[in-house]
Formats: C-alpha cells, structure tokens, sequence
C-alpha cells in the first residue's frame, strides 16, 4: 500500500506505485519529454486545431475573385488578370491596333505608287511602240506606191526587190503590234488588279462604318442602288466606302419606310375596341322599335331616344 501523502507533494520515484513505474518505463523516451506534464494544474491548451491553421493561411493570402478579374486575349491566347490591368491593357491594345493599321495603309500608299509607277512605265513603252508602228504603216504605204509603180512601168528586177522589202517589213510590223498587245494586255491585268485591291479596301473601310457588313448587305446594297437606276456596270466600279455608307443608309430608310406603311396598314384594318359590358357594338341597330323603348328605359341612354325617334318617324313598329 502507498504512504499517505499528507503535504499534497508530488511522489518520487521511489513512493510511485509498482503500476506506475511499469507505465513509464514502457513510454518512448522522445515522448517522455513532450508528454510530460509541469507540476501542478495543467495550463489551457493555447493551440488551435490545424484546421484553424489552413484558416489564417487562406486569410493571409486570400484568392481573387471572379469578379475581380478581368478576361483578354494575346496573340490567340486567353487569360484572366486582376482588373486594375484592364486599363493598361486596353491602351496597349488600342495603340496596337492603330499601330496595324498605321502599318497597313502604309504598305497600301506604297503599293499603289507602285502601282501608278509601273503603269507610268508600260504607258510610256507603249506610246514608243505605238509611234513606231506609226512609221512603219507610213512606210508600208510608200512600198505599196513604189511596187504599183513598178508594174506600171514593167521593171520586174525593181518589183521584185520591193516586194521582198514589202514582206519584211509587214513582218515587222505584225510583231510591233504584237508587242502592243502584250504590252496593253500588262496594262489592262495591272489595272484590274489595282481595281480588286481599291475594292477590297473599300470593303474593309466599309466594315468599320457599316454594322454586320458582309455579302448579305452587299446585296442589299447593290439592290438599292439598281432601284435608284444604277447600271451593274457603274455598280461595279465603285471602289468609294462613302458611297457603300450612302447607299446602305438609303436603304434602311427605304426599309424604315415601307414598315412604318405596313405597321399604318394593319392598324387600319385593326378591329375596333369591344364595347363596355352592357353597351351596344357600335353600328349594331335593334330590329323593333319594342327593342329599343325596352332599352331606353331600363339604360336612360339618349342614342336609344334619338334611334327609337328615328324609327317612329320612318313608321317602323
């Protein structure tokens, strides 16, 4: 049996109890000293379940919002950011974009000097070989008097070399005009191509002027424009996003107006308003003078009097 311990002090090792000395000798050596407990009432734990732990580390470092964020897109790629950037953002993107396009309509003024350039050029070849297809038609005609010459006065020797300076020299003149050709041929591909490029120009102009432009408001746009007595042909050279706009804006007036005719239409031929309960429809007429007395005295109406008047005078019943 263990001694009394009157003084309330902690037993030694000595005065614990056999039970006791064998439970701490089984106890692990590195948990001895956490285990181990101070003398005395055992201090309120202070420590916060680990739970609590994820907690403040979710306050410290707390995750944006949805609404916080702000979407864009980079070279095809999207991504969301906080939206204090959107602002930059927007600005890069708006100088980018003027930049492009600054970009573009240099490389387009620099295609089209191209362009007036190279015609400059094939024009000037041509006029060349147009004047010299002009003397040699002028002489081709002196050959042809020198030959009727010839056999007016029967010198074959001298007829016959004209003749042989004849053919060559039409020879020569069938490949100028071929060279003309070709060269009007240049001309007329350059020029086309010049056509194609305005219009797509105009097209991507009019796009940013005209909402949803495309193929369907083109036609639109072209079926306007024959209403108002274009020919195809004149339709066709237009290369103006001006004219696109004023034309797109006549027809939504046109539209405009033959809706606000038709909406007019239907509400002409709209059903009257029904009558209140117990008032007659409109244009309706009792077949007997009985009829209308009987209103007349159970409503007090004056178009009952003045219809049952009406109906004495013409000497119905």
């Amino acid at each position: 049996m263990p001694i009394d311990n009157p003084e309330g002090r902690e037993p030694s090792g000595s005065d614990r109890t056999i039970e006791e000395r064998i439970e701490q000798a089984l106890i692990p050596k590195d948990q001895k000293s956490d285990d181990a407990e101070p003398e005395g009432d055992p201090p309120e734990s202070t420590e916060e379940p680990e739970g609590d732990e994820s907690v403040e580390q979710t306050e410290e470092a707390p995750v944006a919002e949805e609404s916080d964020l702000f979407e864009i897109e980079l070279e095809g790629k999207k991504a969301r950011v906080p939206k204090e950037f959107k602002d930059s953002f927007l600005r890069q993107a708006d100088y980018s974009t003027k930049t492009a396009e600054l970009a573009q309509e240099k490389r387009q003024v620099a295609e089209e000097r191209q362009i007036v350039q190279l015609s400059a050029q094939i024009e000037g070849a041509l006029a060349e070989q147009m004047a010299d297809l002009r003397g040699m038609v002028k002489t081709v005609k002196q050959y042809e008097e020198a030959i009727q010459m010839a056999i007016n006065q029967g010198d074959t020797q001298t007829l016959a070399t004209l003749n042989a300076q004849y053919n060559i020299l039409n020879r020569s003149v069938e490949d100028k005009a071929g060279e003309i050709r070709q060269k009007r041929n240049e001309l007329g591909q350059l020029s086309q191509y010049d056509k194609q490029q305005r219009k797509a120009r105009a097209d991507e102009q009019a796009a940013r002027i005209i909402p949803n432009f495309g193929p369907g408001t083109k036609r639109e746009i072209v079926q306007n424009a024959r209403r108002l007595g274009f020919q195809d042909n004149e339709i066709a050279e237009v290369d103006d996003p001006r004219v696109y706009q004023t034309l797109w804006e006549s027809a939504q007036w046109k539209a405009l107006q033959a809706k606000s005719a038709t909406v007019k239409k239907q509400v002409q031929v709209a059903p009257k308003t029904l009558p209140a309960k117990g008032q007659p429809v409109q244009g309706q007429k009792s077949s007997t003078v009985k009829e209308l007395g009987d209103k007349l005295r159970k409503t007090g109406r004056v178009d009952y009097a003045e219809r049952l008047i009406e109906q004495r005078l013409l000497g119905k019943r």
